[in-house]
C-alpha cells in the first residue's frame, strides 16, 4: 500500500484534517508531488518509470494500493504510474481519513 501524502502527514508530524495525524501500518510513504517537476508538471515517462519500478518489484499490480488523505491525490499518482507504463494499482477510496476514523 502506498501513502501519496505529504511526508509530514505520514510520518504524524502534521495532521489539517483528520482526527489522528498518522498513517495506516504497513504503508510506504511516496508523495504525489514527486511525481511533478518544478513547473508542476509530470516528471518525464522514462523518470517516472524508475522512480516506481523498485516498488514494484516482484509486485502484480493487481496487489498494489493506492491512498491518501480522501481519495483525491491519490488519483493523481495513480495517473502518474499508468503514464509511466504500469498496469493500473488499485485505489483505496477511503484512504485516511476513513481508516483513521476506525
Amino acid at each position: 500500500m502506498i501513502d501519496v501524502r505529504e511526508s509530514e502527514r505520514y510520518n504524524g508530524d502534521f495532521e489539517p484534517i483528520d482526527l489522528i495525524a498518522a498513517h495506516i501500518p504497513g504503508t510506504i510513504n511516496i508523495p504525489f508531488k514527486e511525481n511533478l517537476n518544478e513547473n508542476g508538471c509530470f516528471l518525464p515517462v522514462d523518470q517516472l518509470r524508475i522512480k516506481y519500478e523498485a516498488t514494484f518489484l516482484d509486485k502484480e499490480m493487481s496487489d498494489v494500493v493506492v491512498h491518501c488523505g480522501s481519495g483525491i491525490t491519490a488519483c493523481h499518482s495513480i495517473l502518474a504510474i499508468c503514464h509511466a507504463g504500469f498496469d493500473f494499482p488499485n485505489l483505496y477510496v477511503g484512504s485516511w481519513s476513513e481508516w483513521s476514523r476506525n
